[in-house]
C-alpha cells in the first residue's frame, strides 16, 4: 500500500479513492481543500484518528464516506460543520467510538444513507432528531449503542425504509417512533436488550411494514420487567438458554433461575456477579453447559451441583473468588466430556477422588491457581491420559504438601495420598511432626506397623484407627502431647 499525498491542487473538487490500498493516516491538509464536494476513501487500510480539519470541507453535499478502514478515534465535533450534506455520510465498519456528537443535529439536510454501523459508537445523540429530511437508510447496527433510543428520533416522520439498529445493547424503544407512519420496509431492532413491552404505537407500524419487520428476535427480555444491571428474574418458564455474557451485570445470581427447569445452557460469564452461587442451580437438571467464569462469586460451591447429571459440554467457574473445597458430588457429572474449569479461585484442600468418575472426559481440565494441597488422587490423575485440550492441575497449587501444613503451618504426618493398597508400615518417629493425627490414616488398612512416637502430635487419636485391623502390637503413640482417652475403636486391633 501507499499513503495519501499531503498536497493536492487547491482546486480539487473530488477525493474519490475507494479500494485503492492506501495505508497510513488521513492528512490534516485535506481540510484545506475547501472546494471538495465529494469525499470517498472507503475500503482502504487507513488508520488512526479522523482529522478535525475535515470539518472544514463545508461544500460537501453528496458523499462523505470513510467506511471500511481502520480508523479508531472518536468523531470530531467539527463534523457538525458539514451542514450541506444531503446524503451518504458513512463511518461504517471502522473502530470509531464514543457518542455521536451533539453537533450532528446541524446536518439537517440529510435525506438518506446515514451509516454508522459496525463501529464502537456508544450513543445516538438526541440532536439526530433534527435530521427531519431523512427518508431511508439509517443504519447503526452491530455497534455498542446502549440505553434507550432517543425520543427525538420520532421527528423523522419522512422515513419510508431501512431503519436498522440491531445488534446493540439498546434497552427500550420510545413511543415516539410510532409516528413513522410511512415506513414500509425494514424496521430492525432485533438482537438488543429490549425489555418491558414494545409501545403499542410502535407495534402498530408492523402492519404497514411489508418486509423486514424484526423486533422480537433475540430480545429475550421483551415483555418482562427491566432489571438491568441485575440478572433477570422473570424469564419465561419455557426458557431453554440463558446467555448474558459480558454485559456488566452486578448483584447476585438470583435463586429464581432454579425455576427454569427447561434450561439446557447458562452463560453468565464476564460480569461482576458476587456472593454465593445459589443452591437452586442444582434444580436445572437438564443443563449441559454452565459458565459463570470471570465474575466475583465467592464462598463455597453448593453440593447441589452434583444434581446436574446432564452436564456434558462444560462446567466453568474460572476466575472467581470461590473458597472452601471442591464438592465430591461433582463426580456425579459422569457425562461431562469437554470442559471442567475451576482455575484461579481460592479453593482449598484436595481434589476429591470422585472426580475420577468423569470417565468420558477428554477436553480441558483446569484447576490451577488455587490453594489445593495433598496429593492428586490416582483416580483423577488417570483422566489426564485421555485429556487432549489441556491438563493444568499442579501450577499455582500446593500438591505434594499435606493440607494441614498448608492451612495451619503445622508439619503434619504425611499420610494423605499414600497408596492404600501398598503401604504396609509407617515409621514416623522423627520428632518433627505436629498438629493432630489425620483421620485419613484409617484408610491405610494394609499397615501392620505404625510408629509416630516422639513427636509433638496433639489432640485426640482419631476413631478411624480402628479400621487398621492388620496392626499388630506395634502401634506406638508415646512421647507426644495427645489428649483425651484412647478411642474404644482401637480395641478392635488384635
Amino acid at each position: 500500500g501507499y499513503q495519501f499525498p499531503t498536497t493536492l491542487p487547491s482546486a480539487t473538487t473530488e477525493i474519490d479513492n475507494p479500494n485503492e490500498g492506501y495505508t497510513g493516516t488521513l492528512p490534516t491538509e485535506f481540510g484545506l481543500l475547501g472546494d471538495v464536494t465529494y469525499f470517498d476513501i472507503t475500503s482502504n487500510e487507513i488508520e488512526g484518528s479522523l482529522p478535525t480539519q475535515l470539518g472544514q470541507l463545508v461544500k460537501l453535499q453528496t458523499t462523505f464516506d470513510c467506511g471500511s478502514n481502520k480508523l479508531n478515534s472518536t468523531i470530531p465535533t467539527q463534523f457538525g460543520y458539514l451542514t450541506g450534506m444531503e446524503k451518504s455520510f458513512s463511518l461504517s465498519e471502522t473502530q470509531v467510538s464514543g457518542p455521536i456528537p451533539t453537533e450532528f443535529g446541524s446536518l439537517s439536510m440529510m435525506s438518506s444513507r446515514f451509516h454508522v454501523y459496525s463501529t464502537r459508537l456508544s450513543t445516538l445523540c438526541t440532536q439526530l432528531g433534527s435530521l427531519k429530511e431523512m427518508k431511508k437508510n439509517f443504519y447503526a447496527y452491530a455497534s455498542s449503542l446502549s440505553g434507550t433510543l432517543p425520543t427525538e428520533l420520532g421527528a423523522l416522520t419522512k422515513m419510508t425504509a431501512n431503519l436498522d439498529v440491531s445488534g446493540n445493547f439498546i434497552t427500550s424503544v420510545p413511543t415516539e417512533l410510532g409516528r413513522w407512519q410511512d415506513i414500509n420496509v425494514n424496521f430492525k431492532l432485533h438482537s438488543n436488550q429490549l425489555c418491558s413491552s414494545l409501545p403499542t404505537e410502535v407495534q402498530a407500524l408492523s402492519s404497514s411494514v411489508t418486509s423486514g419487520w424484526q423486533v422480537k428476535t433475540s430480545n429475550n427480555l421483551l415483555g418482562l420487567p427491566c432489571t438491568w444491571p441485575n440478572v433477570p428474574t422473570a424469564l419465561a418458564s419455557d426458557t431453554t438458554s440463558i446467555s448474558y455474557n459480558g454485559m456488566a451485570l452486578t448483584g447476585t445470581v438470583p435463586t429464581e433461575l432454579g425455576l427454569l427447569t427447561d434450561v439446557t445452557a447458562i452463560d453468565l460469564s464476564e460480569n461482576q456477579l458476587s456472593s454465593a452461587l445459589p443452591t437452586q442451580i442444582g434444580s436445572l437438571t437438564r443443563v449441559t453447559a454452565l459458565d459463570f467464569s470471570s465474575n466475583q462469586l465467592s464462598l463455597a460451591l453448593p453440593t447441589e451441583l452434583g444434581s446436574l447429571v446432564d452436564l456434558s459440554v462444560s462446567f466453568d467457574l474460572t476466575a472467581n473468588e470461590l473458597s472452601s473445597t471442591i464438592p465430591t458430588q461433582l463426580g456425579g457429572a459422569v457425562k461431562l466430556a469437554s470442559s471442567f474449569q475451576l482455575a484461579s479461585n481460592k479453593l482449598s484442600q484436595g481434589l476429591p477422588t470422585q472426580l475420577g468418575q468423569l470417565e468420558k472426559f477428554k477436553g480441558t481440565f483446569a484447576v490451577e491457581s488455587n490453594s489445593l494441597c495433598g496429593f492428586v488422587p490416582s483416580e483423577v490423575q488417570a483422566l489426564s491420559y485421555s485429556v487432549t485440550a489441556g491438563w493444568t492441575v499442579a501450577s499455582g497449587n500446593s500438591f505434594g504438601t499435606p493440607c494441614c501444613q498448608v492451612t495451619s503451618g503445622f508439619n503434619c504426618l504425611p499420610v494423605v495420598g499414600l497408596d492404600t493398597s501398598t503401604t504396609t508400615s509407617l515409621a514416623l518417629s522423627t520428632g518433627e511432626y505436629t498438629a493432630t493425627v489425620p483421620t485419613q490414616v484409617g484408610l491405610l488398612t494394609e499397615v501392620t506397623a505404625l510408629d509416630v512416637g516422639f513427636n509433638s502430635l496433639t489432640g485426640p487419636l482419631p476413631t478411624q484407627l480402628g479400621a487398621m485391623t492388620k496392626l499388630s502390637a506395634q502401634a506406638v503413640f508415646s512421647s507426644n502431647q495427645l489428649s483425651s482417652s484412647v478411642p474404644t475403636e482401637l480395641g478392635m486391633l488384635t
